[in-house]
């Protein structure tokens, strides 16, 4: 499968960013047909989607990649530290959700079908984990789907497709269309804003830096 942007060369050997990589490798390894794009961003607004696939003809999907490990209170994670201590990430199912939502929206009024519907499935992945029964019953109030590990994982994104409801699997040209839209919206003006960004996680402490480790360089901003 074809992945873009390249996987910044600064981020292979940065621990936060190992479980984005395990899931990019994944993606990038596949022989599936379909395209993946890494960190798409919907609008400024929203929040950043770590991959965006596109299967063709099986379907859509937005992937939010957290890596640790989790507990869930009330909606909200918590990342359990080395030290004992917990550190709180946020409502990352719904923001999940809302930025799916929002990229589905912004192609539904730009694609030349205008009667397509390019549904997407949202989902969180927990690379270092396994199944958790409270994370995996507030997705299902979220609407989010989850997966635990990334080994086979576009294969795993295949048999969800068969359980969800996608009236329009994606044709070959749908797929090219798409993309091509959402890569023609890139803002290349802050690619130098978030480089700068990402050079200034690595001074901060680990706690710190799980806070704002989905800040990109190389975010793809749809307008």
């Amino acid at each position: 499968m074809e992945v873009l942007p390249d996987f910044p060369d600064h981020r292979i050997n940065d621990p936060l960013r190992q479980a984005e990589l395990a899931v990019y490798r994944e993606l990038q390894a596949s022989e599936a047909e379909g395209t993946a794009l890494y960190e798409v961003r919907p609008a400024l607004n929203y929040t950043e989607l770590d991959a965006v696939v596109w299967l063709i003809g099986v379907g859509r999907f937005a992937l939010q990649v957290k890596g640790g490990g989790y507990r869930i209170e009330r909606g909200v994670l918590y990342l359990l530290m080395p030290d004992g201590t917990e550190c709180q990430v946020g409502s990352i199912l719904k923001q999940c959700w809302d930025g799916t939502m929002a990229l589905h929206k912004w192609l539904q009024a730009r694609v030349q079908d205008g009667r397509r519907s390019p549904f997407m499935v949202p989902v969180v992945i927990f690379p270092n984990m396994a199944p958790d029964e409270a994370i995996e019953a507030w997705a299902v109030q979220a609407g989010v789907r989850v997966i635990w590990g990334s080994d086979h994982l576009v294969q795993r994104l295949i048999d969800m497709a068969a359980t969800c409801r996608f009236f329009y699997p994606p044709t070959a040209e749908e797929v090219r269309e798409e993309v091509a839209l959402v890569l023609g919206a890139a803002a290349p003006e802050h690619a130098e804003q978030h480089e700068q960004h990402d050079r200034h996680e690595q001074h901060q402490d680990e706690a710190r830096e799980v806070h704002i480790h989905h800040v990109g360089t190389v975010n793809i901003y749809v307008r």
